[in-house]
């Protein structure tokens, strides 16, 4: 067994043994954007639905026993200077659609959920 001569060793020596992950993985790309905080995570893809856009939402939140999927309400915003938008609560696996004019090409999109915050937005530019 290793000695330690005080605490605050011990605990640096624990965290480099068992690295603790901690704030928020957010992945943004073309057309998709994923955010995982520890107890929430969703991911937004934007694509077409016959003539019209899009965003396929999938939202999970942590459980004692897993991941389970839940309704929750989404934002985004998009440049250039668009406003602020939300869809009403939409259930996981199913799509908010575009209505009136759809988003163009380079449109970044800027998209979080109620679970995650904007703090935690993530970034899709879109490419249809």
């Amino acid at each position: 067994m290793k000695e330690f001569e005080n605490y605050d060793g011990y605990k640096k020596e624990l965290s480099l043994l068992y690295p603790v992950p901690l704030g928020v993985t957010i992945e943004n790309g073309i057309n998709r954007v994923h955010v995982k905080t520890k107890k929430r995570k969703f991911t937004a893809q934007i694509g077409m639905r016959g003539n019209q856009q899009a965003i396929r939402v999938n939202a999970s939140k942590k459980v004692l026993w897993g991941w389970v999927e839940y309704t929750t309400a989404y934002y985004w915003k998009y440049t250039p200077n668009g406003p602020v938008q939300f869809g009403k609560e939409v259930k996981s696996g199913h799509d908010i659609m575009i209505l009136g004019n759809p988003f163009p090409n380079g449109t970044k999109l800027y998209m979080w959920t109620r679970g995650t915050g904007e703090e935690n937005c993530g970034i899709m530019t879109v490419q249809l």
